[in-house]
């Protein structure tokens, strides 16, 4: 009884601090904690005197005493071999170690060796078959409980951090008091060290027991997410959040101490820490994304670095509109590779962006053009890019009449815009085919007036 009176005090520790953890209030912990070990030692000693007590009872009436305690089991074993080699009993007995055992044997129990005689394993293979018994290996209920925890985590530490702060303070405050009241120098010395060394020691034992009431909770939190994430692969701290009802920095925080722990052998968070992943495959996808993702931010990186290389003489306006116009032509592009080439809507998209490169290779060559394209940038190419991406819903959509008309009306007005960005960019070299003539005429005028050209004279 004296392992159930440990455990009962144990338990009953392991409430009180519990209760008293949840609750905040410490101020009973120590008495209740005191009162539970006094008496489950007083209960251990209590039922070690009536068992002893009655041990002696009983051998005195069966008439055995201390004095004669009767022949050994060694003795026992040794007569039952004598008897076996000169053939008065027809079985080996029991030759175990054990004292179990042998008393079986005593009771008539069929040894090992009289059951398969002609085998001489068959003691081996049964010893073999009781110690190692098969067990069937633990599935893993879910990807988040891949590694089940024990429901028993922390209550050991809890008792033992328990027991010995009330043990380790009660002695460090009593060799504190005799320190206090002893006069003896070297005394006195004594009861200091001691005094150190047991507060040391309750100290350690409440961190043994700070550390089992949170491991406890931990694991019941582990189980909690558990029940919430169920068989999925990955989760969004987010979402997680969101079904437990507290905050995402308090999922992450859990989750990271679960990772230290040891509870989640196989999960990982991605480099944001807003992502879960339970799985080896998808971890592998995210480090695969991940990768691609970074190449791209690189490929970005060289093409705006070559392209602020290649815009560093320009005024900023023009750079701007440079800058924006290549985004919408890249935007025709994408849209145009998402078009079968058969269809007459990609010819029309491939003269577009041939279109709008002269246009804008025209203000490279001459900036101060620039100013002509206010309504070009701030109205034609956000409404074209409206259109297009219309027209890829409606590809996309079930065929029906209204969808079809749709598209050929966006065709129709793609047709349009053409014709409007040639006469746009032809308007670029209007100031210029002015000024030609005006110079070729006043040319005209001035050789006829030095008599080098003959003037036509009209009939």
């Amino acid at each position: 009884m004296g392992i159930d009176d440990l455990l009962e005090a144990g338990a009953g520790i392991l409430r009180d601090v519990t209760s008293a953890v949840e609750s905040k209030n410490y101020k009973n912990l120590k008495n209740s904690i005191s009162h539970r070990v006094l008496t489950a030692g007083d209960q251990i000693r209590r039922e070690a005197v009536l068992s002893a007590k009655k041990n002696e009872e009983e051998r005195a009436a069966k008439g055995q005493y201390y004095d004669d305690p009767g022949p050994s089991m060694a003795t026992q074993r040794q007569q039952a071999a004598r008897e076996y080699a000169e053939g008065k009993v027809s079985s080996q007995p029991y030759q175990w170690q054990n004292g179990a055992a042998w008393r079986k044997a005593q009771n008539g129990a069929v040894p090992p060796s009289a059951q398969k005689q002609n085998d001489p394993y068959a003691h081996s293979k049964k010893a073999e078959q009781a110690f190692n018994v098969p067990r069937t290996p633990d599935v893993p209920k879910t990807n988040f409980l891949f590694k089940p925890v024990s429901k028993s985590t922390g209550i050991l530490l809890t008792v033992l951090g328990a027991i010995g702060l009330v043990v380790n303070g009660l002695l460090a405050v009593n060799f504190l008091t005799k320190f206090a009241l002893l006069e003896v120098p070297g005394v006195r010395v004594i009861m200091m060290i001691l005094t150190v060394l047991f507060s040391l020691l309750a100290f350690g034992s409440g961190v043994m027991l700070y550390m089992g009431v949170k491991n406890r909770s931990l694991m019941n939190l582990y189980y909690q997410y558990g029940d919430v994430v169920g068989d999925a692969e990955y989760v969004e701290l987010k979402n997680l959040a969101g079904r437990i009802g507290v905050s995402t920095r308090k999922v992450l925080s859990d989750l990271k101490k679960m990772i230290r722990q040891g509870f989640l052998p196989k999960a990982r968070l991605d480099k944001n820490e807003t992502t879960l992943m339970l799985t080896d495959k998808v971890y592998d996808q995210y480090l695969d994304a991940e990768k691609s993702r970074e190449e791209q931010e690189e490929k970005k990186r060289r093409e705006e670095e070559a392209q602020r290389e290649a815009y560093k003489d320009y005024p900023p306006e023009v750079v701007t509109i440079l800058t924006e116009g290549q985004a919408y032509v890249k935007h025709v592009r994408e849209v145009n590779d998402l078009i079968p080439d058969t269809e007459e809507m990609s010819t029309r998209l491939y003269k577009l962006e041939e279109i709008m490169n002269r246009i804008f290779d025209q203000v490279k060559k001459k900036p101060e053009q620039a100013g002509n394209l206010r309504r070009f940038m701030d109205y034609y190419l956000p409404t074209i890019e409206k259109l297009l991406n219309g027209y890829l819903e409606l590809q996309e959509a079930e065929t029906s009449e209204n969808a079809a008309q749709a598209r050929q009306e966006i065709e129709g007005a793609i047709d349009m815009v053409n014709d409007a960005f040639e006469k746009l960019f032809e308007s670029f070299f209007e100031d210029q085919v002015w000024d030609l003539s005006s110079d070729i005429s006043v040319m005209k005028t001035m050789l006829t007036q030095d008599g080098l050209v003959e003037q036509k004279v009209k009939v």
